[in-house]
């Protein structure tokens, strides 16, 4: 069920972060394989910027087609108004080359990412997406359109050691509590911190 969806108790469903390294690898490999690179490039620019998928849909060919490999971008996310500062990483840039690549019809205001009817891929659409994708590569637990920009989180804490503050800063949070339930840290991990001593 989609994120944006509430329960008839008013209580809204949140998604999970994608947290195997190897379902992340499966994901890319299968989108990489489609003939279609619109997916893969969505993909792979969810999970490097963490951009909510309200921004995803808002990036246009302008914003990225001047970027090399390892150039700064900037972009201004919708919801708070601040601005985000992002690199171009290598998986970025090539998806980003072969998007621009296989619609030669692009102009620099066209929206990056385009449904088939030549549109702006919609939220809900995103969130079936990212649930299919999930799926396929056998994850059952509860995904949708804020996956991606959770994963980013999520995999640079645990399997990367960016501290906590970094991550702060790039989402932005108002407080630590929301952050926290992004990343998923539990309570056993917070308490396991206090068996060794100093």
């Amino acid at each position: 069920m989609p994120k944006s969806l509430k329960l008839r108790t008013g209580k809204t469903l949140a998604v999970e972060p994608i947290q195997s390294r190897e379902h992340v690898a499966q994901i890319k490999r299968m989108l990489k394989a489609k003939s279609d690179p619109r997916d893969y490039a969505l993909f792979i620019f969810g999970i490097n910027t963490a951009l909510r998928a309200c921004d995803l849909r808002r990036l246009t060919v302008n914003d990225v087609q001047h970027l090399k490999l390892g150039d700064p971008w900037t972009f201004r996310e919708r919801k708070t108004g601040k601005i985000r500062k992002f690199v171009m990483n290598r998986d970025m840039f090539d998806a980003k080359v072969r998007l621009l690549k296989s619609r030669p019809d692009f102009t620099a205001a066209s929206p990056l990412f385009i449904g088939y009817q030549g549109r702006p891929l919609c939220g809900k659409y995103i969130n079936l997406l990212v649930q299919e994708w999930c799926r396929a590569v056998g994850i059952t637990y509860r995904v949708g359109g804020h996956t991606p920009r959770k994963t980013f989180g999520y995999q640079k804490r645990v399997y990367e050691n960016v501290d906590f503050a970094v991550l702060h800063e790039i989402y932005g949070h108002s407080s630590i509590y929301i952050l926290k339930r992004y990343l998923c840290v539990t309570d056993a991990e917070v308490l396991n911190i206090h068996t060794e001593p100093i």
